[in-house]
């Protein structure tokens, strides 16, 4: 049962993120069929509409983000701790020499951390595609003619190039592509720190032992 409840939480965590991406791709699609070389608006008052009306939806756009990372936000931090938990238990089973020898044991803890990989994999990856597919919106802001480019339309420029746009853990940082490295940091990291301990425990152990049968 909880297996069925932590799938479905990663699920849906997807379905939001890839539903956000839609979203960015479209505008950047709006943008390009508005200000493409064989559609360029004539008159100034129309670039202004034009470049007012981009500037409201991109704030539509922004708003709806920032609401479903606030949403979404406490439902991927604890997929992220519960599948990095058990990510990091497998590894310390699989290394853990007191279990060698027992392959059922490998087999299970080889299968269930591959599991748990993936889930984070495929988290990371719809949650930092939000922030990717933010980035195509910026050149095609660079591409658009000089004869085209408003103050509204460079101010929407300025606002992408200072803040960040993607999915942000209560507001302290935006998953992107380089969160997953993160990822892979702290867990080679935790499970040195962990071998380290368990490495010092049986060497006082044996030590110890040492010293009681010398006594003896």
């Amino acid at each position: 049962m909880s297996t069925y409840t932590w799938n479905f939480s990663d699920i849906f965590a997807i379905i939001w993120c890839r539903a956000l991406t839609d979203r960015f791709k479209a505008f950047n699609e709006h943008i390009t069929a508005k200000f493409t070389t064989s559609f360029i608006f004539k008159g100034s008052k129309n670039n202004i509409y034009a470049s007012e009306g981009i500037r409201t939806d991109f704030q539509r756009l922004l708003k709806l983000n920032d609401d479903t990372a606030g949403f979404i936000s406490p439902l991927l931090i604890s997929c992220y701790c519960y599948n990095i938990f058990l990510m990091i238990l497998n590894i310390f089973r699989w290394l853990d020499p007191r279990g060698t020898g027992d392959t059922e044991r490998s087999t299970y803890i080889y299968f269930s951390f591959l599991q748990f990989s993936m889930r984070v994999i495929l988290i990371t990856y719809h949650a930092s595609n939000v922030h990717h597919s933010t980035i195509p919106i910026e050149k095609s802001l660079e591409r658009i003619p000089d004869e085209l480019v408003t103050k509204t339309l460079e101010r929407l420029e300025a606002q992408l190039c200072k803040r960040p746009v993607g999915i942000f853990l209560f507001g302290t940082f935006c998953i992107t592509r380089y969160f997953f490295i993160s990822i892979v940091s702290f867990l080679f990291t935790t499970e040195i720190v962990l071998l380290q301990t368990v490495g010092s425990g049986q060497g006082s152990q044996s030590s110890g032992g040492t010293v009681g049968q010398k006594g003896t």
